[in-house]
């Protein structure tokens, strides 16, 4: 029996293991020699080319700032990425980006992606992170706060999806660190794929991570805004390794853009993207006592 015993424990640990350590596709917690510009800084940071680095299309100022960014109970670690555009209001169509080649495989399912943005008080927060697809400038994923181009509403955040968006119902607070939540459904499929975004402050990050569970309805009663949940009207796009990640900044033509950035991840499940690590599922549990009942009675 005691051999039995040891079995099931070592069972349940793993089980519990492998709920914590499920998929993380990417991770980027820009753990880069501070002080200095992203151009040129890369490794082998989960979810990346190995051979690729960071690059800028010189369009605004970036660096790596010292210190990982302060989110209630979230775990950070490495530096944070700061990012500035000051050409002022005479350049209204100015995008400024940088991008570093991605090795992300998803097919089908579910895709979330987080990040922390924070911009300085009374200072337009006005850019974010998306997925560049090769096929077309907007790829399997993309979310920044305002696209001219789509007369989006400024400061509002949007989330993008396969070329298509909708926006929050209310623009952030400057000053303020929030955690951007993405996700992203019916990837592969033919139509009805969705998308949508939540922003959540410290304070509710930690409500949600109380108890270690995390859900769509959890994100609805914490936040501080969220879109509607956007429904594709044709296929959704697919990651095949080819994508690149970028951090976007864009002058919308009334004065300086400046922002924080830290914390970005890519995951196939809400608790990896969050990271929070779930509770032990009561249906696993109730499923390792009815294992040890059966051992014991074929003992």
């Amino acid at each position: 029996m005691k051999k039995i015993h040891i079995h099931l424990i070592s069972l349940t640990l793993g089980l519990f293991s492998l709920s914590a350590q499920a998929a993380v596709l990417l991770y980027e917690p820009f753990d880069y020699t501070a002080n200095q510009p992203i151009a040129g800084k890369g490794g082998s940071e989960s979810g990346f080319d190995g051979s690729s680095t960071w690059s800028e299309n010189a369009l605004g100022t970036t660096e790596i700032t010292s210190g990982s960014a302060n989110f209630g109970s979230l775990v950070t670690t490495g530096n944070k990425f700061h990012y500035i555009n000051s050409f002022g209001s005479s350049n209204y169509d100015h995008l400024a980006y940088a991008s570093r080649a991605m090795n992300v495989s998803a097919s089908s399912g579910d895709l979330y992606l987080t990040f922390l943005l924070q911009g300085p008080s009374g200072v337009r927060l006005n850019g974010g992170v998306y997925i560049n697809g090769s096929v077309k400038e907007f790829g399997a994923t993309r979310t920044e706060y305002f696209d001219e181009q789509r007369n989006a509403s400024p400061d509002r955040p949007h989330v993008f999806f396969a070329d298509q968006s909708t926006s929050a119902g209310a623009n952030p607070v400057t000053a303020t660190t929030y955690m951007y939540v993405q996700k992203y459904t019916g990837l592969g499929t033919a139509s009805g794929g969705t998308a949508q975004l939540w922003l959540i402050d410290s304070s509710q990050y930690d409500i949600i991570a109380a108890d270690g569970i995390v859900n769509t309805a959890d994100l609805d009663a914490n936040c501080l805004t969220s879109t509607s949940v956007l429904t594709l009207a044709g296929a959704a796009p697919t990651l095949d390794g080819s994508e690149q990640l970028r951090l976007l900044l864009h002058d919308y033509g009334g004065g300086n853009s400046d922002y924080t950035l830290d914390e970005i991840r890519i995951a196939t499940t809400l608790h990896e993207a969050m990271d929070i690590v779930p509770e032990p599922s009561s249906a696993a549990l109730l499923g390792l006592a009815g294992l040890a009942l059966t051992l014991r009675r074929r003992r």
